[in-house]
């Protein structure tokens, strides 16, 4: 039980992080694709937004949220 209990705090303690200063990375295309409006909806709108969707993604992909977040090269920062 506390092993589930610390587990939780370093999730929410990411989940915050990923608030404040990552937030445009939470963004998931999978939303309403197909529909006439543009396909993919930003998934972290509020702290319990973002940490419920931190577990959701990141519970659920192999390898974390790293599955979740988009591949960010050299050549895509604007230097």
């Amino acid at each position: 039980m506390m092993t589930a209990m610390l587990g939780v705090i370093l999730i929410y303690n990411w989940s915050c992080i990923g608030f404040l200063f990552i937030s445009d990375n939470y963004f998931d295309e999978g939303i309403n694709a197909g529909l006439l409006n543009k396909a993919g909806a930003s998934v972290c709108m509020s702290l319990m937004h973002c940490f419920l969707s931190t577990i959701n993604y990141g519970l659920r992909f192999g390898g974390g949220m790293g599955d979740f977040f988009f591949n960010v090269t050299v050549e895509d920062w604007a230097w």
